[in-house]
């Protein structure tokens, strides 16, 4: 039996909703029978013995919102790879004398986990097929919406022994009681599909009598007076092609996602409620440190209250993550319980009790840890294509979960259960605003054209560092290997705070660049040492904090004058290893560090200096190199380009550079050419072409040529101007030029 008194005021609110019939079925039930009818056709298939491929392409496509498109990715591309145990698989939903939870445990039974894991994902995979085979009898779970839902209604929690298809028949009864009640209390319920489409507009609708029904507060959603009554609001055409271009752009779930993934099902076994009591704590705060699933930001008070805390402290840690996870209360109480209330824990704040949920409730919890700030969950809501409220009322838990929940419904008919992705494409799709709608790809096109570099030659680098995330700008000096690197620096980092610039030396070392040992003066004057985060832990922690969708960029000048060995360490491995984590020198035992996949490294390196051939072959195969040599793509005609455009009266320096150039590649190979930052000059006139040329061109080739005072007279700029060749813009220079 169905709670009374909720049960009234769920009748007295679906009166409402279908006193409008013709907007509830185009809001809620179309658009699903057509669903059913693409997941009927690959049903045929499977019975005709034809192809699985365009059935199942055409069932999971337009208009589905019932799965979420990584599922319906890797299943297709399973069912492809196994196509007879994907046969057996489907096979029960074509037999309709076999009994519902027959059907789902056979498809669990040929459906390996190693696919799509979790109850709640693959039950979801299961009741689509169910749905499709009869859709006015058998419903399509969704476990939002299910959780939601039967709590409030007083229907019982399904035991955890129950098999997959026990527990789906458990929530399909649950649909058909209400049926039964609403259409007992005189409501003109059809079909089963009827109560399921009212029950989801119950749980995802604006509407004021929706949010009551909830318990939540219509405070900061939307003002009183526009909330006609209204289907869940339908996403526009322009989030639907912005999920399509993120799709396609960034290739959901790579494979450092997919170890996400999977690093969450191994945090949940830790924090699984009958494994609480034997709780291994340097396995928690590795949970709290790491990037894995999401970087919660440094967890250093966590850390400290759990290793310095005596067992009684610990033990009231265990109670306050046990009352987060599973207490039988609302969510935002158990959270204001946790911040602001009996179960508070020094160390343990907002963002870290919202990690622990999104791994233990992953279809319900987004794995954005904050509300507020750049990163947070109300600034991801105030792009324009959410339609989303930009601001929430309430206490810091009730703030919480309901921008959590507005963001997960409104990505919920792309998304389906998948949190993770909902979290990934909103990421990226922070990271677009400020762009106005300017394809990346014009937006490449337009810094080469700033450049005077071939936009295909730019497009590549990007690609290439974002492959390998580490690359190597090399090449003889004023080349502008540094202003290149950083002028891509400001392209992929927008901001200051997701940029940083080193410069190795031979003195440098892995207490500079990672983190160690600082002397600081105490409180009452002497001196102590304190361990301090160097430029590379500290961007590399930003860049984690902010998530994949916001890339940050260090780079490294004069990367080969340092001895890079010494300097990175153990970072050597990490840099080829993303994936993986270690614990640090000097590090906390058991508090892994990895490098995180939006973290790129752009090193410059002088060949004059030192060959390319002399790098530690350890660097090299963990570094792309990309060369930048002077009349070499893509700097040939750099300059004559820029002069061009700057300094057209000056044009002809560009043949004299060429020439020097020339003699200098016959004489001493690429690596001792002169590059063409020295006349990349706002105020170039002859008359500062003669100083660059005197103080610095001179002195750089006596370097090369001492003693050889013949051979230096040939590389004068007089000498070089009055020395043409055909096709050359030197050619016909008067003297006086």
């Amino acid at each position: 039996m169905l709670n009374p008194q909720k049960l009234q005021e769920t009748i007295e609110v679906c009166r409402r909703i279908l006193s409008d019939r013709a907007q509830f079925d185009r809001a809620e039930r179309d658009y699903k029978l057509e669903i059913a009818g693409n997941i009927a056709g690959a049903l045929q298939a499977v019975k005709a013995g034809a192809d699985l491929d365009e059935p199942l392409k055409k069932a999971f496509g337009k208009p589905n919102n019932l799965t979420s498109w990584r599922t319906n990715g890797v299943f297709r591309q399973w069912a492809g790879e196994h196509p007879e145990q994907a046969r057996r698989a489907l096979e029960p939903f074509t037999r309709p004398d076999l009994p519902v939870e027959g059907r789902v445990d056979r498809f669990f039974a040929e459906f390996p986990e190693s696919v799509v894991s979790g109850l709640g994902m693959r039950l979801m995979l299961a009741s689509f097929f169910s749905f499709g085979s009869d859709p006015t009898r058998l419903v399509q779970y969704r476990s939002s919406a299910f959780k939601m839902a039967e709590p409030l209604l007083g229907w019982p929690v399904p035991a955890r022994d129950l098999s997959p298809g026990a527990t789906y028949r458990h929530h399909l009864a649950f649909v058909q009681q209400l049926e039964t009640e609403l259409r007992e209390a005189g409501l003109e319920i059809r079909d089963t599909l009827d109560a399921q489409s009212l029950l989801w507009w119950l749980t995802k609708s604006d509407h004021a009598d929706c949010v009551r029904w909830r318990g939540e507060s219509a405070a900061g959603t939307r003002a009183e007076e526009t909330r006609e009554r209204s289907a869940p609001s339908r996403p526009s055409a322009e989030l639907e092609a912005l999920v399509d271009r993120f799709v396609t752009r960034c290739a959901y779930p790579s494979p450092a996602q997919e170890a996400d993934l999977t690093a969450r099902q191994e945090f949940a076994a830790i924090l699984a409620e009958d494994a609480l009591e034997i709780l291994d704590w340097d396995r928690v705060k590795a949970i709290a440190s790491t990037g894995k699933y999401g970087a919660p930001g440094p967890q250093s008070g966590f850390n400290r209250y759990i290793n310095q805390v005596g067992d009684e402290g610990r033990e009231r840690l265990r109670d306050s993550i046990r009352h987060l996870l599973y207490a039988d209360e609302p969510l935002e109480r158990r959270l204001d319980d946790l911040l602001d209330g009996d179960y508070r824990v020094p160390g343990f704040g907002e963002s870290l009790a919202t990690k622990f949920l999104s791994i233990v409730d992953d279809e319900r919890v987004l794995p954005i840890f904050v509300t507020s700030g750049a990163k947070g969950k109300l600034a991801l809501m105030r792009h324009t294509a959410l339609a989303l409220p930009t601001s929430v009322e309430g206490t810091r838990g009730e703030r919480a979960v309901r921008t959590n929940d507005l963001l997960r419904e409104r990505l919920e008919p792309f998304f389906g259960g998948d949190t993770y992705g909902m979290k990934e494409f909103l990421y990226w799709l922070n990271e677009q605003q400020g762009e106005e709608g300017e394809d990346e790809a014009e937006r490449i096109a337009a810094l080469a054209e700033r450049l005077f570099v071939d936009a295909a030659w730019l497009e590549e680098v990007i690609e290439l560092l974002r492959e390998r995330k580490q690359l190597i700008f090399y090449g003889p000096p004023g080349t502008g290997k540094t202003y290149i690197a950083r002028e891509i620096m400001r392209f992929l980092a927008k901001e200051e705070s997701r940029r940083s610039v080193v410069q190795f030396h031979p003195n440098y070392s892995y207490e500079d660049f990672v983190h160690g040992y600082r002397p600081t003066t105490r409180e009452d004057g002497a001196l102590s040492y304190e361990l301090k985060p160097g430029p590379l832990v500290r961007l590399a922690d930003a860049a984690r904090e902010a998530g994949r969708g916001s890339e940050h960029v260090m780079i490294i000048d004069e990367i080969n004058r340092g001895n890079l060995p010494k300097i990175f360490g153990e970072l050597l491995y990490l840099l080829e290893y993303r994936d993986d984590e270690i614990t640090l020198m000097y590090g906390e035992e058991g508090v892994p560090f990895a490098l995180p996949e939006n973290l790129l490294i752009i090193g410059t390196m002088n060949t004059a200096d030192r060959s390319v051939a002399l790098v530690d072959a350890a660097l090299r195969r963990r570094f792309h190199f990309v060369p930048l040599f002077p009349g070499e793509s893509p700097l040939e005609g750099f300059l004559e380009q820029w002069l061009e455009a700057h300094h057209p009266e000056m044009r002809w320096v560009a043949g004299v550079v060429d020439r020097l150039n020339e003699k200098l590649r016959d004489r001493f190979g690429p690596h001792l050419q002169l590059g063409h930052s020295h006349f990349v000059k706002s105020d170039l006139t002859n008359q500062a072409l003669e100083r660059i040329w005197r103080y610095d061109v001179m002195p750089f080739l006596e370097d090369q040529l001492f003693g050889q005072e013949e051979e230096l007279a040939l590389f004068t700029l007089d000498a070089l101007r009055h020395e043409p060749t055909s096709d050359d813009p030197a050619e016909g220079v008067p003297a006086d030029a």
